[in-house]
């Protein structure tokens, strides 16, 4: 019964998003999430929405964001609206 649940395409897909979401805070950002954090809030709302993630657009928003460019300067060259 377990590996029936385990193994639903409904909750691998949820989980990879889940993941995919997490793994670019950790990662590309180098911070813990917060749940109630201004950044995490529209991602977490839109994954309970199940609302589809595309990979290369979550890793482009994240690469794009001021949060990530401030990291290596004070110049912004780069905005999300570049990630389609």
């Amino acid at each position: 019964m377990l590996r029936q649940i385990v193994e639903l395409e409904e909750l691998k897909h949820r989980e990879h998003d889940r993941a995919l979401v997490r793994m670019q805070f950790y990662f590309q950002l180098r911070r813990d999430i917060d749940y109630h954090d201004s950044h995490f809030k529209p991602w977490l709302e839109r994954l309970e929405r199940k609302e589809p993630v595309d990979g290369n657009q979550v890793i482009c928003l994240f690469l794009t964001s001021d949060e990530y460019q401030r990291r290596f300067g004070t110049v912004l060259t780069h905005h999300n609206t570049e990630c389609k």
